[in-house]
């Protein structure tokens, strides 16, 4: 397993070949982070012609949760805030801190007329093990349950008027593919999906998330499931 980032660059002249290894940063725990740390910013602002830019600023927060779209639909990203300046092209750029160890990778930024200072980065520790794995197998697994989500708040409520009144909150399935993980449990459309192992699921991102940090391929996890009103549990062998 590989704890640092290998920037490995290969030059080659008309008279010698050989592939040239560059001394490489040790990655740094991120949990140990506190506001008012000092860090800096490396990139490429703006591309190449501004290229080895280096800013400085501090730690404005921790495990602050940010909320992005993808095409899976909203997930809420845990990332490190920063004043340190972080411009278009700074985005996989590191952020280190005066030890010269890499804390984070700088990746998006609030860029609202009037707004200034509030960049953001993937914590190290949360960046390990993906490195890691790209590194062993040359892509990320994830759990996959084969489904269509939506918000119970945003469902209109005649679809699910027998809910007990003092659930509110969970992800309704809207479809099911042939032969999922979630077809061949049981799972239905219209089934509301309240927990997962006895963890509370209020949202599509929670059991996003649950899915993605929580458990690996082939495991088993018991759905808490509303289905016309009645509560049961549902246990599903998760597939890659």
């Amino acid at each position: 397993m590989c704890n640092q980032l290998l920037f490995i660059c290969s030059r080659f002249s008309s008279t010698n070949s050989r592939r040239k290894i560059f001394p490489t940063p040790d990655f740094g725990n991120s949990s140990t982070l506190r506001p008012g740390d000092q860090v800096y910013a490396i990139g490429n602002p703006l591309g190449l012609d501004l290229s080895r830019t280096v800013t400085q600023g501090i730690v404005s927060a921790t495990n602050r949760s940010i909320a992005i779209t993808t095409s899976a639909g909203n997930w809420d990203t845990n990332v490190i805030q920063t004043d340190a300046a972080i411009n278009p092209g700074n985005s996989g750029g590191a952020l280190i801190n005066p030890q010269g160890q890499v804390i984070g990778i700088n990746s998006l930024k609030i860029s609202e007329s009037g707004v200034e200072g509030l960049g953001f980065a993937i914590p190290s520790n949360d960046l390990i093990p993906i490195v890691n794995q790209l590194i062993k197998s040359g892509k990320i697994d994830r759990p996959y349950l084969g489904v269509g989500l939506a918000d119970l708040d945003q469902v209109p409520q005649m679809y699910w008027q027998n809910m007990p009144n003092n659930t509110t909150k969970g992800v309704m399935l809207t479809n099911i593919e042939p032969n999922s993980a979630a077809a061949k449990a049981g799972l239905q459309v219209k089934d509301i999906i309240v927990s997962m192992n006895g963890t509370e699921i209020t949202s599509s991102s929670d059991l996003r998330k649950y899915l993605y940090t929580k458990v690996r391929k082939g495991a088993e996890i018991k759905f808490g499931v509303y289905r016309d009103g009645k509560q049961m549990t549902i246990i599903v062998k998760l597939s890659e």
